[in-house]
């Protein structure tokens, strides 16, 4: 694989990555909105939200 494909692909897996943040940022409020606490406790773990942020962190710095 070129460096050329391997930046566009690790491009695709950043944009992939935001939206995961994005949905996992989203999904919060509108759990605590409909009330799904069993839900609520599993979206909101440490690991769950530390796992995203340095995964986006990685790739982006490999990104960059």
């Amino acid at each position: 694989m070129s460096k050329k494909q391997n930046f566009i692909f690790l491009d695709k897996i950043g944009i992939c990555m935001s939206v995961i943040c994005m949905l996992h940022c989203l999904s919060i409020p509108l759990l605590l909105i409909l009330g799904f606490d069993a839900l609520l406790a599993v979206a909101s773990q440490e690991w769950v939200e530390a796992v995203i942020v340095f995964s986006a962190l990685a790739i982006g710095l490999v990104s960059f």
